[in-house]
């Protein structure tokens, strides 16, 4: 059941990228998206797996006269033949395959979010290699899976009546998967410590900049202003902006002038000290893109962390147990044992909420998944609900609380144009009628006084 519900929510993310208004789609994104396809794969695999494997023998139980005799902890038991030998070995493939394939959709990220913190001005991965790149991290690890699997004389899918799988339950096997994991995951928490220290680099210059400024910017606006230099330094960091600043600290005490400038003294044009001001912001700021870098990562190693509260149990359990050479050996344990199947259960447990968890949190940290998402659901419900306006902002409609635009509120008839309005249009002209300003004249010019608001 949370397989399925796991597997619905992914599709639900994949589906509502039909929605996003923002093209082209970012690297980011596009690995992330592709990540989510991978975890639904993964979803669906354990799923069936676990149906194979558990429910299918107690839904159709084999013939009883196919039962065999073997002795298990000095008892004599019996043992259910084995069904669907090599569709059960496809799957585990399969399902092996679909994690390395989401291990290196994250080390994918981790590469791109490094490349971002090093030049996060420039674009970095093309199109065409993108889509190269994401084919061979789907293709590679389910090709190598199936040809190690055909790779043995004896078993695997080589077997001589019917597939086998005692390359499975070797420590060989067992050992060599856990370090590619491993690996990987070493990998990613050394560049995710090198983007860190370029972030914290990167905020050390910015506070810099913020305590003592530039000093070939304050020369340009002393220059521009011909004010004193802790006039213009206290202006420069002033949170409310230049338009006030300027306009309370003009010579004589004067406010907003005649001609509807502000701040422009001896000729001196508004625009350069405005220029100079956005420059001075973005400096103290950051750069627009990498705090899109940076809010990227984040949300990364929030995927990061739930991968390794939701994988590190199975893959430390699949490393220490095994049928041969393994620190713990299988026949040591008791299938039939409440502390046994309590903790192969959560480790299951925690492989599935892991991949639900992944598009919780893109829905919860990514604008464009959340924005997508409410307007996917907007347009199904207006599609099947035929009574509920029609928006004409599908991300803003009625449905989800977004103001009535004049699709959903204008009535029908001949008359259109200007001359169709909303209701709420209509209180908004009789508004400003009542308070003296015409609807065709709510703009004010630029020579009207302060006291006509």
């Amino acid at each position: 059941m949370v397989c399925a519900v796991s597997v619905l929510n992914n599709a639900c993310v994949l589906l509502s990228t039909c929605w996003i208004k923002r093209r082209p789609l970012s690297t980011t994104m596009r690995i992330s998206l592709s990540l989510t396809g991978a975890d639904t794969i993964a979803s669906f695999f354990l799923g069936v797996s676990y149906f194979l494997n558990n429910i299918l023998n107690a839904i159709a139980p084999p013939d009883p006269d196919s039962y065999t005799a073997e002795f298990y902890m000095g008892q004599c038991v019996r043992v259910a033949p084995e069904r669907l030998t090599c569709v059960k070995l496809a799957l585990e493939a399969l399902r092996l395959g679909a994690v390395l394939v989401t291990m290196l959709h994250l080390l994918a990220l981790a590469s791109n979010h490094y490349l971002g913190a090093l030049r996060p001005l420039h674009s970095h991965v093309r199109h065409v290699y993108l889509v190269v790149g994401l084919a061979a991290i789907w293709i590679v690890p389910e090709a190598t899976l199936f040809a190690y699997f055909a790779s043995f004389e004896d078993d695997g899918f080589r077997a001589p009546k019917n597939c086998g799988y005692r390359f499975l339950t070797h420590y060989d096997f067992h050992i060599t998967f856990s370090l590619v994991f491993f690996f990987v995951l070493v990998l990613m928490v050394c560049i995710y410590v090198h983007i860190y220290i370029i972030v914290q680099r990167h905020e050390r210059n910015r506070h810099r900049f913020r305590r003592t400024g530039s000093s070939h910017q304050r020369a340009e606006l002393r220059q521009l202003n011909g004010r004193p230099h802790k006039q213009v330094h206290r202006t420069a960091t002033d949170s409310s902006g230049w338009g006030s600043s300027a306009t309370s600290e003009a010579p004589g005490g004067a406010g907003a002038e005649s001609n509807g400038s502000t701040g422009d003294h001896g000729g001196t044009p508004t625009g350069a000290v405005a220029g100079l001001m956005r420059s001075a912001r973005s400096r103290r700021g950051g750069s627009p893109q990498f705090r899109r870098n940076k809010k990227a990562i984040v949300t990364t190693l929030f995927i990061l962390g739930s991968y390794l509260i939701g994988w590190m149990p199975g893959v430390i359990s699949f490393m220490l147990v095994c049928d041969k050479d393994c620190l713990i050996p299988r026949d040591t344990l008791d299938p039939h044992s409440i502390r046994t199947l309590l903790v192969f259960w959560c480790v299951n447990m925690l492989i599935v909420i892991k991949t639900l968890a992944n598009s919780l949190i893109y829905t919860s940290r990514m604008k464009e998944i959340k924005e997508a998402r409410r307007s996917m659901c907007n347009a199904l419900a207006r599609r099947c609900c035929r009574f509920l306006p029609q928006s004409a902002d599908p991300a803003r409609g009625a449905l989800f609380g977004g103001p009535p635009t004049d699709s959903t509120c204008a009535p029908c008839g001949p008359c259109g144009g200007a001359d169709r309005m909303s209701m709420y249009s209509r209180s908004s002209t009789r508004r400003n009628n009542i308070n003296g300003v015409g609807h065709h004249h709510g703009r004010r010019h630029p020579g009207q006084a302060q006291s006509d608001v």
